[in-house]
């Protein structure tokens, strides 16, 4: 790498998981994403209201309108992605 130069690692899901539970902050049955990043644990999404946790801990939100709505949607992104490239 050359002097300077910034290098961002991005891993590709290691293992995933959708299912249908009760969202604990939504409190309602939803499909909820588990994605499995090697060194980083489990990122997790809730495709009905948007919440995101890592290894258990909800995330903090951000204040700005339409976070929810974007959280879902890039979910979605990714689970299309992982089931293009998913080898099974």
């Amino acid at each position: 790498m050359t002097e300077g130069a910034i290098h961002i690692y991005a891993p590709k899901t290691a293992r995933w998981e959708l299912k249908r539970r009760k969202c604990p902050v939504c409190l309602k049955r939803a499909n909820i994403l588990y994605e499995f990043y090697e060194w980083y644990g489990w990122h997790v999404t809730c495709l009905r209201c948007g919440d995101q946790w890592e290894d258990g801990e909800l995330l903090s939100r951000p204040f700005r309108p339409g976070w929810r709505k974007e959280n879902i949607a890039r979910a979605k992104e990714r689970l299309k992605r992982i089931l293009l490239e998913w080898p099974e």
